[in-house]
């Protein structure tokens, strides 16, 4: 599973801590919460509580079918959305289309860990297509707060994000490697975040037609985000319950599907 490409363990501790710092140095200007003290700063009007930064499993997302590159090889990004403390979220928060002119240097990074990998049911099934998606539903929210009030910003600092939490390894740290043959608990696999400081939501779905095992299969993991550093912070009571109740994924016989290629 390219478990070889990505970093030791040893080295997410230092991965996290050195994109934290990109993403810091990618304002021009600082955020002032970030330059005051937390208790002189006034929350109570921010267009937003937190983030909810949403990464698929591209072994479920393709139901079997081939990836459309060799190197997508970890979970790939689904979307970094803006979130309320009760588990609701604004969308669309302003008129702004995308425009990938502002965001080129990014495309051959988003091409691999932003990628658009459901079994296309429109005439535009593009990655653009899905890019312009999550920008017009959700990047405009986030656009609200200076530190993502470009659309470059708002594109690189989630591939940086990406680039800081790299669940397959946490979880194959733990034993928990894709397999056609073997599950996993729900319990498991929490504990294989935790072991890295990390309090995951986790999501299933059934799994295809004529598929190897009949057990619910990972499809994506979310994580709560500070809204101003990116940090990651623990999840409210409200989103547990709110997985939970729409897609959570059961106690054991967890399947996590390996990547298929050409």
């Amino acid at each position: 599973m390219g478990s070889s490409l990505l970093p030791s363990s040893p080295q997410i501790m230092a991965s996290r801590i050195a994109v934290v710092a990109l993403l810091l140095a990618a304002t021009a200007i600082a955020s002032p919460a970030l330059q005051a003290n937390a208790a002189e700063v006034d929350h109570s009007k921010d267009p937003f509580d937190l983030f909810v930064f949403r990464s698929l499993w591209p072994g479920t997302v393709l139901g079997g079918r081939a990836a459309p590159s060799n190197q997508i090889i970890n979970f790939t990004i689904h979307g970094l959305w803006a979130s309320y403390w009760n588990a609701s979220a604004p969308f669309f928060c302003s008129n702004e289309q995308l425009d990938l002119s502002q965001i080129k240097p990014l495309i051959p990074d988003m091409d691999i860990l932003w990628p658009m990998l459901w079994v296309p049911d429109s005439s535009d099934s593009s990655n653009e297509a899905f890019w312009s998606h999550e920008f017009t539903k959700h990047g405009t929210c986030a656009m609200q707060m200076k530190q993502y009030d470009s659309q470059f910003k708002f594109f690189s600092k989630t591939l940086a994000l990406k680039r800081a939490t790299p669940m397959l390894q946490m979880l194959e740290d733990a034993g928990i490697v894709p397999s056609n043959e073997k599950t996993y608990s729900l319990e498991a696999m929490r504990q294989a975040l935790a072991a890295h400081n990390y309090d995951g939501l986790f999501i299933c779905q059934p799994p295809p037609a004529g598929a190897t095992l009949s057990s619910q299969q990972l499809l994506s993991i979310e994580l709560c985000m500070d809204k101003d550093t990116l940090a990651h912070i623990t999840c409210p009571d409200s989103l547990h319950q709110q997985v939970d109740e729409s897609g959570g994924c059961p106690k054991d016989s967890i399947w996590v599907p390996p990547i298929v290629y050409e």
